[in-house]
This record gives C-alpha cells, sequence and structure tokens, in this order.
C-alpha cells in the first residue's frame, strides 16, 4: 500500500486535504473546533454489525497521515465516541500529530 500516493491523488482522501488546507489559512491564535468521522473502514454488510466495524491497515495509515499533515502552531484535544473506528482514527491521528512534533492530548 502507498499511503503517500492514496494521501495525494486518492479520492476518498480529497475531503481530508481539504480540511488540512482550510485549517493553515486560521490565524495561530484563533480557536478551532473541528468535527470528523472515521478513517476507511470495510462496508458492513448488515448494518446491524457496521457499529463493530474496524479501520482497515489503510485507514490507520491515512488518519496517522491526516495527523502528520495538520499544522502544529498550536496544541490539540482529540475526544472521539465510543465506536471503535473512531477511537482508532483518533488515536492515529494524535501519534502522527505527536510525530511532526505537535502537542496533542487524547
Amino acid at each position: 500500500m502507498d499511503t503517500e500516493k492514496i494521501w495525494k491523488e486518492g479520492e476518498w482522501t480529497n475531503e481530508a486535504r481539504q480540511i488540512i488546507e482550510g485549517l493553515k489559512k486560521f490565524p495561530d491564535n484563533s480557536k478551532i473546533i473541528l468535527i470528523l468521522r472515521h478513517s476507511h473502514r470495510n462496508e458492513a454488510k448488515a448494518f446491524e454489525k457496521a457499529q463493530k466495524e474496524r479501520l482497515t491497515p489503510q485507514g490507520h495509515a491515512i488518519a496517522k497521515k491526516f495527523g502528520e499533515n495538520l499544522p502544529n502552531n498550536r496544541p490539540i484535544k482529540i475526544f472521539y465516541s465510543i465506536i471503535w473506528r473512531c477511537e482508532e482514527t483518533a488515536k492515529n491521528i494524535h501519534e502522527g500529530f505527536k510525530s511532526i512534533g505537535g502537542a496533542s492530548e487524547l
């Protein structure tokens, strides 16, 4: 899996890239609230099973890449719901953000 190529060229990552570009336009002292869903997951065959779907390996990698691309000029706090894939997404964003020197709190 070429995470860099998926991040830069993937159709499903386009909105994430747009969010990153939009965040860069805010003044450094602004307070921002960003609400996201989750990264890539498999489609559940039945509605009842959708809640238990976890991230794919690609979903983990892209969530981390999202964190690596966040502007690191301000600290962030990450909150997530009880759904596993949302927690996985949040933890990967946190890990990616910290890897570029960002101050992040889960």
